[in-house]
């Protein structure tokens, strides 16, 4: 096998085949002279090609993209089209007019605001569709004309296949608004009845928020030992000083356990006991 050392230009082959240089960069050890000018041509033509392929490759890519899109911005414009339809003339037929829209009355799925709470739009989107009797193959086609702003953007930009599907479509909206297991957490330590809430409506909120924090901790909802293994470990963290808690959420230990020697080591690590004076008798009062 021929071996090339880097790039070359035609003036260096020139100039070494005068006899004024060593063999040049790029050249095969072991070329002829009389062929360095050509292999060199050859090896620009060669490239320049390779260029203009992925240069190809790269515009049939984005012209791809661009069809998508616009094939679900024209599915988003019929579906909203279909949605007035169902809303305006023939007033004494407004029921048959409405589940001509795939067989469901979407007017009663209200339109995302700005101001929502992406969590609570599609936790009541889910329940007025279960309530309804929805069936869930057709959730997203009855989602996706009220949605608006961030959630749009990321229905335009899931694949084909992934946007005809709910669970796949919700996952990726909670991710855009940033909706996680620690998102959840907090709801649940935090939230509180409102004024006008009774508390039957409260402990639904708090086993939602409970639901979620465990769904997107992944572990399963029928494992009780796994669910205390989460309490406990949040517990800990949150009597942390914060540069131990920072750590042990970086590790995401999911059992106590593995905090605990995860937590000891780090201490150990940090001089034992001297650690605990560092951090301050603040801290301490707090266990």
């Amino acid at each position: 096998m021929m071996m090339t050392r880097g790039k070359t230009t035609k003036d260096e082959v020139e100039t070494a085949e005068s006899g004024n240089e060593q063999t040049p960069h790029s050249i095969p050890e072991g070329l002829p002279k009389e062929m360095w000018v050509q292999y060199l041509i050859d090896m620009q033509k060669l490239q320049h090609e390779k260029d203009v392929k992925l240069q190809i490759e790269k515009l049939q890519h984005d012209r791809e993209l661009e069809k998508i899109k616009a094939e679900k911005e024209i599915e988003l414009r019929e579906l909203e089209f279909s949605e007035r339809s169902s809303s305006s003339s023939l007033h004494g037929n407004s029921q048959e007019i409405s589940n001509m829209t795939y067989g469901y009355d979407i007017r009663r799925v209200p339109r995302l605001r700005d101001d929502d709470d992406i969590d609570v739009y599609l936790r009541a989107f889910e329940l007025l569709a279960e309530g309804n009797g929805w069936d869930k193959s057709q959730w997203e086609k009855l989602l996706i004309p009220s949605l608006s702003g961030k959630a749009r953007e990321v229905y335009a930009n899931l694949s084909v296949a992934d946007s005809q599907n709910y669970d796949v479509l919700k996952t990726a909206i909670l991710a855009k608004y940033e909706i996680n297991a620690e998102s959840y957490r907090i709801k649940f330590r935090n939230t509180c009845r409102k004024p006008d809430e009774t508390i039957a409506e409260w402990i639904n909120d708090l086993s939602y928020f409970l639901d979620g924090w465990i769904k997107f901790s992944d572990i399963r909802q029928d494992s009780v030992q796994a669910v205390k293994e989460l309490l406990i470990v949040e517990q800990a963290i949150g009597k942390f000083p914060d540069d131990l808690a920072i750590y042990i959420k970086d590790k995401q230990v999911k059992t106590a356990k593995d905090l605990a020697q995860a937590a000891d080591q780090y201490v150990i690590n940090r001089g034992g006991k001297k650690y605990w004076k560092h951090v301050g008798r603040k801290v301490a009062l707090t266990w």
